[in-house]
């Protein structure tokens, strides 16, 4: 039977209508589903998976097929990015491409919506086997995902970077920059979903409770072909997250826009660590890029968020009267502090920066930080980070006391990051020699504290306990030995402090634990930058750390005594401490302290004794021993593990350890109460106290407050670090300087050098004083150079 015209035309007119209804628009879709509830708008229909009842702007709903719309999301990623689609507001391009309502910021944002729908749909398919199969299953699909997921984090971290800083840098524009940096979290969040459907059955298991096997989507990412590159490409990306940070916090952007940039960051840094939790990681990581630059140019971003103009709380620049423009000079201020609209957004990063690096430095086998060290193209940036991080642990060491400059938010977990990073770093050969210049004096200054304050802050007092309780969340390396660390201390903890009940509970068991971390952190700080090891240092550093720091302790001449007994007072305090979580007082699971580090941290009090015990000496010694010092030939100070026969009943009257019972008994109760085994405190401290002669002892010199900054001297030093000194008139407000180098840096002689006066946390509110070196060199400059362009920056902390 033939059709004539008419009946024709109405067929036509049916068949157009019937595939209006089933074209998939997929800017609608995107638009409609991203935020939905998926799980209750699925529904199995004649054995498929479909969406009923989608929104259509000025249609009826539609059914939409689950298995075609999953399979056009890839490409459609991909055709946003290439096109710009969809433009906001719409133009003929999108009007022609779609009709739904667009309300997407930009067509980053929309991307950002199309990705959250994928990673939403492939969790679905880990409740649906026939839906996994159609989707993850194949391996065209998983290659549209990596790709998309590669084209996102290569638009953030690629040529249009430079637009991501100066959108984040004003509020008038910081919108476009919020579009992109949401992209990068879920980028990552989608190469996670499409690797742990090659991960196996276990780990699709896991996924379909919530719950992603890191482990296994990291192996089955690095031994895919593109995953170093994939990874590398991360690193950039985030590094541009963090930048654009800084970017916000020294333009006019808000603190909610800022906030929210920091959180992205934040994000995708979490998710990159998760991402390289095996030691598979250096070894492709190395293979793709042996300097591994990547990885260390993320960790640099991260410590460099409190460069000038910005400053770490509770420090913040000074101002040039003449030009009315921020100097490299830190004083301690009020609140609000300079990086407070952040919400601690500055102070979080950087704790992560510090994770971040704790975990790359983990493995041994291969070595990521012997690579990067000595490779000749991540030498200075490798440079760049041990002086970056010298700067946050002077800051840290010598902050002012709670009491007169309150904390700001995140300014704990970046403290206690640090010093994970100080015990880490200060470990490490390679970093070593570069340490030791800078902390000496540093550490000078924390030991010559007077006794109370020392004990409230650094042996795990109620001031320590008080800043580190309001730490809600740990940022730590996701390593199973960090763990099995945090672990270590939260028992040690439990076993130290009486127990607590109440809302307030979980705070002061958080705050006591990172206190009494923060003790042993210190103490490991101090026995790794004593530590010499025969045939693996230089015979240079043989005690240099032990020299130094004594040079500060003695000057001025006049309060050389004094200083030296209170350094000598606080190191018996955190011996004290600590004896009972070291061999052979506590058992296995409760030591804290090695017994190698106990008989170094001995070694150290005892090496200051002497000091003591050669600063009592006769004006007439005092001279004949410095021209002794002060020649070539002469042995380094302290060499002798005997004092003078004729000057050690003297330096024996002034140990902690010699004075009347009662005092004794006071000191020895300073610390944790709760501790058990208390006898076995006062066995170190009698172990690293000199021979004691049968002549009557002296009286110690009364004590006097440590105000006067010290005139240490120069000498030469192994370390490849310039340093210089200089006096501060007393009583001046303590302040960081920070110079530049004449020329170009051709070697890291070449460098700045950095001074910092001694704290003024005993001294009324205003007096404060940071330890926070930095280079001199611009932040963009220095990050966008290429890994072996970078400027080392030496510097020193001294008065």
């Amino acid at each position: 039977m033939s059709l004539n015209d008419r009946q024709r035309q109405l067929q036509l007119q049916l068949h157009a209508r019937d595939e209006d209804e089933q074209l998939l628009d997929v800017f609608g879709c995107v638009e409609e589903l991203h935020a939905m509830d998926l799980h209750r708008m699925l529904s199995l229909e004649r054995g498929e998976y479909r969406f009923s009842r989608v929104p259509r702007t000025g249609k009826s709903p539609c059914r939409v097929v689950v298995r075609q719309l999953a399979l056009a999301l890839p490409r459609h990623v991909l055709g946003c990015l290439l096109s710009g689609q969809p433009a906001v507001p719409a133009d003929a391009a999108t009007v022609e491409l779609t009709t739904a309502k667009i309300s997407s910021s930009s067509c980053f944002d929309h991307v950002t919506k199309a990705l959250t729908l994928i990673t939403s749909l492939c969790e679905l398919s880990f409740h649906h086997k026939s839906l996994r199969q159609a989707t993850l299953a194949q391996p065209a699909f998983e290659l549209e995902l990596i790709d998309a997921a590669n084209m996102c984090l290569l638009a953030v971290a690629g040529p249009e970077a430079d637009e991501l800083l100066a959108s984040a840098a004003s509020q008038q524009s910081v919108q476009r920059a919020l579009d992109r940096a949401s992209m990068v979290p879920a980028a990552l969040r989608t190469l996670a979903f499409a690797f742990t459907a090659r991960s196996g059955n276990a780990a699709a298991g896991q996924a379909a409770d919530g719950v992603l096997d890191w482990q296994a989507i990291c192996e089955a990412l690095l031994q895919h072909p593109r995953g170093a590159a994939l990874l590398e490409a991360g690193f950039d990306a985030v590094r541009a997250l963090v930048l654009s940070v800084r970017a916000g916090l020294v333009g006019d952007t808000e603190g909610e826009a800022v906030y929210r940039l920091a959180y992205c960051a934040g994000a995708a840094t979490e998710l990159l660590s998760y991402m390289c939790v095996t030691p598979l990681f250096y070894q492709r990581l190395m293979l793709h890029d042996e300097s591994g630059a990547a990885p260390l140019r993320l960790v640099l971003a991260c410590l460099t968020l409190h460069d000038t103009p910005m400053a770490a709380p509770p420090f913040a620049r000074s101002t040039d009267k003449a030009t009315s423009a921020a100097t490299s000079k830190l004083v301690a201020v009020q609140p609000p502090y300079c990086t407070e609209k952040g919400e601690g957004a500055a102070e979080l990063l950087a704790a992560r920066g510090f994770a971040l690096l704790l975990m790359l430095s983990e493995c041994e086998q291969p070595s990521f930080m012997d690579q990067v060290a000595q490779h000749a193209a991540t030498r200075r940036l490798a440079d760049h980070v041990n002086n970056r991080a010298a700067a946050y642990m002077g800051q840290v060491l010598l902050r002012p006391s709670t009491a007169h400059f309150a904390s700001a938010p995140g300014e704990s977990q970046m403290a206690i990051n640090t010093l994970r990073a100080a015990e880490l770093l200060s470990d490490d050969s390679n970093f070593r020699a570069g340490l030791i210049p800078l902390l000496a004096p540093t550490s000078a200054h924390l030991l010559a504290l007077d006794a109370e304050s020392f004990r409230s802050r650094w042996c795990a007092g109620p001031e320590a306990v008080a800043y580190h309780q309001a730490d809600d969340i740990l940022i730590n390396s996701v390593s199973t030995a960090s763990l099995e660390a945090v672990k270590s201390y939260e028992r040690a903890a439990a076993a130290a402090f009486p127990q607590t009940r109440g809302k307030q509970a979980r705070a002061l068991r958080m705050g006591q634990h990172l206190a009494l971390e923060r003790a042993v952190l210190l103490a490991k700080l101090l026995v790794n930058l004593h530590v010499y090891v025969e045939g693996t240092c230089s015979p240079d550093l043989k005690e240099a750390f032990v020299r130094r720091m004594v040079q500060v302790l003695r000057s001025p001449p006049a309060a050389a005594v004094q200083r030296l007994q209170c350094a000598l007072r606080n190191l018996h305090q955190l011996q004290r401490l600590l004896a009972p979580f070291g061999p052979p007082n506590a058992p296995p699971e409760q030591q804290l302290l090695s017994e190698i580090d106990a008989a170094l941290l001995s070694d150290l009090i005892y090496k200051v004794s002497l000091a003591l015990a050669q600063s009592q000496q006769p004006p007439q010694q005092q001279q004949q021993q410095q021209q002794q010092e002060q020649t070539p030939t002469a042995p380094a100070l302290l060499d002798s593990q005997q004092p003078p026969p004729q000057q050690t009943p003297a330096a024996s009257a002034a140990l902690p350890g010699n004075q009347q019972p009662q005092q004794q008994q006071q000191q020895a109760a300073q610390p944790l109460q709760p501790v058990p085994q208390q006898a076995a405190l006062q066995q170190p401290v009698q172990q690293s106290e000199p021979p004691q002669q049968s002549q009557p002892q002296q009286q110690s010199q009364p004590q006097q407050q440590v105000g006067e900054p010290p005139q240490p001297q120069e000498e030469p030093r192994a370390s490849p670090m310039l340093l210089q000194q200089q006096q501060l008139p007393q009583g001046q407000e303590a302040e960081v300087a920070e110079q530049s180098a004449a020329g170009s840096l051709q070697s890291a002689e070449a460098a700045p050098a950095v001074k910092v006066a001694p704290s003024g946390e005993d001294h009324p509110a205003g007096n404060g004083a940071a330890d926070l070196p930095e280079s001199t060199a611009e932040l963009k400059q220095e990050q966008e150079q290429e890994p072996g362009e970078g400027k080392a920056a030496a510097m020193e902390v001294d008065a």
